[in-house]
């Protein structure tokens, strides 16, 4: 962590620095009440006031001068978010008066600024949460549809905390008894060697059942990254707008005119797609053209999904042809708009077969975007596996249970072998090892730097 101490009184706004209404500042540890009190005139008001109820005070500068009139609400530890004294102050939301609060209250030396995360880092370390559920509070301060909400709430309510603790605890109590075996007779087994084998194979398949729901999971979390790719003036930034239903991207009839990728979100029945824009694929000399065109290629081999996008008004063409090859050789989710249906000229069979989706629309009439959204959605559930409720979103936790499943995996290896307890022991002690870094019951500091450092400051 940072050369900074976590007894330390900590202050920050947390409401955002932006001009608003009304501002919260947010004071955590044992100098929390005094701190603010020591700016309300004198008057013993926070002392006073009893815990979880809001107080109206006036707030003074170190030199006396009313500055604003503020509610205040005390948490006494532990019964906090932190575990800690805190308080909450709401104020007007004029920048001024927040900066000003925030100089009064660093100014004694009794406190200092927060670090980024370090509220919630302090309920981890107190006990408040775990660290599953201290990742989903950032989670739900990012979240932008209901689905990625919602996988954040079921995360902080502890669903995938008390599934992965579950499974630990089997493999400490199984440890437990091996551990009692070597206590006594070499022939005694206190934990039946078919019983174990049962046992981890079953922990071994809802490991499995996890990893299985990583894809899917980080996809309803970051979005199905979506690239529209096709020749110039086919219409890939009119798709984009009819999308968002807005115009967002530069439509002309010259070729080249879209000339670098643009990336928009947008939520469809709940779940996030960031689509991304690219600049037509063509033989150029022009530098900013061929510039934009290799970030098309960066995009393409980024996607999740590419959709391939064609003019339904005129022949396909060999450039057509290599592009559907080179979008081909990605092996990605591969869909294909033919565009331009309201035109006369329209016709879809002198294009090469597609396996798969192809879907007719026309950006102009937005006629087929029906079809073409119930696809998108169809793409993204794809990604779930049916019957697992309880997913993992993070690199974190699909790096662990694969740790944690090798480790269970190399004891069953042993168990085939006949070995004792003492040869089991050491990698069923890894296997739940692994499942306690994805709680935070086993961590490091340098985990634990890099999950905070990511929150905003005053969370």
């Amino acid at each position: 962590m940072n050369n900074y101490s976590l007894t330390d009184t900590i202050i920050a706004l947390a409401s955002g620095k932006t001009h608003s209404a009304l501002a919260v500042i947010r004071l955590s540890g044992k100098q929390a009440v005094s701190l603010v009190e020591q700016h309300l005139g004198g008057s013993p008001v926070l002392s006073a006031a009893p815990a979880r109820k809001a107080t109206l005070a006036n707030f003074f500068t170190r030199t006396g001068e009313w500055l604003d009139q503020v509610i205040l609400t005390k948490y006494p530890a532990p019964a906090s978010y932190t575990g800690e004294d805190v308080v909450e102050l709401s104020c007007h939301g004029s920048l001024f008066i927040v900066d000003q609060i925030l100089q009064a209250l660093l100014s004694t030396g009794s406190g200092r600024l927060a670090e980024p995360g370090e509220f919630t880092l302090r309920a981890f370390l107190n006990g408040k949460m775990d660290l599953i559920q201290a990742e989903a509070v950032a989670d739900m301060i990012q979240s932008n549809t209901p689905k990625n909400l919602g996988q954040a709430l079921a995360h902080l309510g502890g669903d995938l905390s008390r599934y992965v603790q579950t499974l630990r605890q089997q493999l400490i109590d199984a440890q437990s008894l091996l551990i009692l075996e070597l206590d006594f007779d070499e022939e005694e087994q206190f934990l039946h060697r078919s019983e174990l084998v049962q046992l981890l194979q079953n922990i071994d398949a809802q490991i499995t059942a996890l990893i299985s729901s990583f894809e899917y999971g980080r996809l309803v979390r970051e979005g199905l990254l979506v690239a529209i790719v096709g020749k110039t003036n086919v219409g890939k930034s009119s798709l984009l707008n009819r999308l968002l239903k807005r115009d967002r991207a530069l439509v002309s009839e010259y070729p080249g005119t879209t000339r670098d990728t643009l990336e928009e979100m947008i939520s469809i029945n709940g779940y996030l797609f960031r689509i991304i824009d690219t600049a037509g694929l063509r033989c150029s000399n022009d530098p900013v053209e061929q510039m934009g065109m290799e970030r098309t290629r960066r995009s393409m081999a980024d996607a999740d999904l590419l959709v391939y996008m064609v003019d339904g008004s005129q022949a396909e063409e060999e450039e057509d042809q290599q592009l559907l090859r080179d979008c081909q050789a990605l092996a990605k989710p591969l869909m294909r708009i033919i565009n331009k249906k309201d035109k006369p000229a329209f016709s879809i069979s002198s294009f090469s077969p597609l396996p798969g989706q192809n879907i007719a629309l026309s950006c102009k009439t937005g006629e087929g975007f029906e079809q073409l959204e119930k696809a998108l959605i169809d793409q993204m559930r794809g990604h779930a596996v049916p019957g697992q409720e309880v997913i993992i979103d993070k690199i974190r936790h699909q790096q662990s249970l694969l740790a944690g499943r090798k480790a269970l995996r190399q004891a069953m290896l042993s168990l085939q072998q006949k070995y004792s307890a003492e040869f089991l022991l050491p990698d069923l002690t890894a296997a739940q090892d692994a499942l306690g870094e994805i709680t935070g019951h086993v961590t490091t500091q340098e985990v634990l730097q890099d999950i905070f450092s990511r929150f905003c400051i005053g969370k």
